[in-house]
């Protein structure tokens, strides 16, 4: 009976999610009053610098609108027609057209193993499964993603795709078409593939073959310099807008474009209308359908583009987020309705809230069945720590993603799951035996899968970015591995190691005494054998934490420039450590075996060994003995 209700759920959610049948009901004049008052109050109350949004209906551009300021230190206001703002990931729409238009054209195939277009490196699977186009497009080839090296610190730095993608690709964690894993590089080698059967470099490509037949006469991958006429400086808000440096990004088809209003109404048009200019019928309908879902209660991935629920209205959206930068693209084929916006500050307040407001406004909420709670769910199998699967597995940026990236669940008194997210605390109750449902918006569940012994070992939710879904999946963090343990333990056991620089103390103190007193403290102390390994392992510990761990963890934010090669070589000093701690077990026996010392002393160096092979185990984990970078 409970497999069959199950299943009835399951049935029933997809259903709803995927119902388009009812109409929605827009007068251009209040929808454009709505939009600029939204924006008015946005600039006024210090929510954003500036902002442009246009919205295209039923054949025609309604709305043009553009708001607040462009540059602060300039002066200079937004201009819909000519101001050009950085739009980050929504570049990732124009690397899928220019994609499609080669499959079209038969230069490549959606479902072939991309190793077969490839001559200078290869990608594989765990288990060898072939890697296609179709993976890349919708974030499920299952890549590590890379985040150190990303970008350059000057537009003169930065590399060849071919040479960055050969020298920085990097690997899978998982075989293809398990899993979205939202992946820059996946779509950098998209862009590159481009290039190879195309025989044009990409930006070259777009410029040809999107931009040039739209008369999009604005729109470049041109990176502006700090204060540079005709280009929105993007900020940070803070007390105040602080200046977001432009950053050169290495993987240029990922989401590196800049444009203006007017530009990108026309690419919205086109994409409504169709276009024969860009794509066939067929193409764009890959732009506009559901490709991917974890589970039919979370929307789910077209080519490049992520599935929207308006309440129980679907949309596709591409957003793009970057310092300095928010934007989306949103459409809605079935009411022939396409949306435009981006503002100057990537903090998400604002556009979360006016996209809350929109729907609300305009989107009446299409009517489900009230699916009742499900009883006797042992809700304490899905508590605890969840990291986002988007990280790197192999390189020190594991431990950053966990601490960037990593969320709690709970149980609340109302026998709801309960999570923070969007600025409060959300709850989710039990409507089948792993899918869970938000109280207060019945579009939003966690989706959690099992293994074979029935443990959780992953859960997938809609994670809203000014107020855009995209779809995510997360992992149980182990005990030892949660964010809590590192912050509140693991630093205990360098801490305990460097208590050894004490005892130099009291030796000098014992020597300065026998000058008076020879017989004082005159029992047995460590050899000289036994000082000497330990300050040498003490000793490589510091350099490698001064010179190595704690400037790369100062950089911050600048590790997307790479790691400085010093800071490289001084990681690469932890593999002295390895060997030296075997000294240091030897020669803990031996001080046993000849009670060298004290018993309390020859206690103390055991607990000094165990915290030594604690802490290399903790560095081994997250990546920090080695140039792993």
């Amino acid at each position: 009976m409970n497999c069959f209700r199950t299943v009835c759920i399951v049935c029933f959610l997809f259903i709803g999610f995927h119902v388009r049948s009812q109409n929605i009901q827009l007068d251009d004049d209040e929808l454009s009053f709505f939009v600029d008052s939204l924006y008015e109050k946005g600039v006024d109350e210090g929510w954003i610098p500036g902002g442009i949004m246009g919205i295209y209906r039923q054949g025609r551009i309604i709305h043009t609108g553009a708001y607040g300021m462009a540059n602060i230190d300039l002066n200079s206001i937004v201009e819909f027609s000519s101001t050009k703002f950085q739009l980050g990931s929504i570049g990732k729409l124009f690397t899928s057209i220019a994609v499609l238009k080669e499959v079209e054209s038969g230069r490549l195939s959606l479902d072939d193993d991309i190793n077969g277009y490839l001559s200078e490196f290869k990608v594989t699977s765990p288990s060898g499964k072939p890697i296609t186009l179709r993976h890349l497009l919708l974030h499920t080839a299952g890549f590590n993603e890379r985040v150190i090296g990303y970008a350059a610190a000057s537009p003169e730095e930065l590399e060849p795709l071919s040479l960055h993608l050969k020298k920085r690709m990097p690997d899978t964690y998982i075989d293809p078409g398990k899993e979205i894993s939202y992946s820059n590089y996946g779509f950098g080698l998209a862009g590159h593939l481009v290039e190879l059967s195309s025989g044009m470099e990409y930006m070259e490509y777009i410029g040809s073959e999107i931009l040039r037949p739209l008369a999009m006469t604005n729109t470049s991958y041109y990176l502006p310099g700090i204060n540079e006429a005709g280009h929105a400086m993007g900020y940070e808000l803070n007390e105040n807008f602080d200046l977001v440096q432009p950053l050169p990004r290495h993987v240029v088809p990922a989401g590196s474009i800049s444009s203006t209003g007017e530009d990108m109404m026309k690419f919205v048009s086109a994409l409504l209308t169709e276009d024969e200019r860009l794509l066939s019928s067929h193409s764009y309908s890959l732009l506009t359908q559901e490709l991917f879902t974890p589970h039919p209660s979370i929307s789910g991935h077209a080519f490049g583009i992520e599935v929207q629920n308006f309440n129980g209205h679907i949309g596709f959206a591409k957003g793009g987020n970057i310092p300095g930068f928010l934007a989306y693209v949103i459409l809605f084929p079935q009411y022939d309705l396409g949306i435009f916006t981006v503002v100057n500050t990537e903090t998400d307040n604002f556009l979360e809230l006016f996209t809350e407001r929109f729907k609300e406004r305009f989107f009446p909420k299409v009517q489900k069945r009230q699916i009742p709670p499900l009883p006797g769910i042992d809700l304490h199998r899905f508590l605890g720590e969840y990291r986002a699967n988007r990280y790197n597995r192999n390189t020190i940026e594991d431990l950053f993603g966990l601490i960037a990236g990593s969320s709690t669940i709970y149980i609340s008194g109302d026998s709801t799951l309960m999570l923070y997210h969007n600025g409060g605390w959300k709850h989710y109750r039990p409507i089948a035996p792993l899918v869970f449902q938000n109280t207060s918006d019945q579009e939003l569940h966690l989706v959690f899968e099992e293994n074979e012994n029935g443990k959780v070992i992953k859960m997938h939710r809609n994670v809203i970015i000014g107020g855009f879904m995209i779809p995510m999946t997360f992992e149980p963090v182990g005990r030892f591995q949660t964010v809590e343990f590192i912050n509140e333990y693991a630093g205990l056991f360098p801490l305990f190691l460097f208590s050894y620089f004490l005892f130099p103390i009291g030796w000098l103190i014992i020597w300065v005494l026998r000058r008076k007193k020879p017989d004082f403290y005159s029992s047995r102390t460590f050899t000289s054998t036994t000082r000497l390994v330990i300050l040498s392992f003490l000793a490589v510990i510091l350099i490698h934490i001064v010179g190595g761990i704690y400037p790369i963890i100062r950089l911050g934010n600048d590790l997307i420039f790479g790691v400085p090669r010093q800071q490289a070589i001084f990681l690469s000093v932890g593999y002295l450590l390895i060997p030296l701690w075997l000294v240091l077990f030897y020669r803990t026996i031996k001080v046993w075996k000849y009670k060298e010392g004290q018993l309390w002393t020859r206690i103390y160096l055991s607990l000094f060994s165990l915290s030594g092979l604690v802490y290399l185990l903790i560095l081994h984990r997250w990546h920090f003995i080695g140039m792993n970078i």
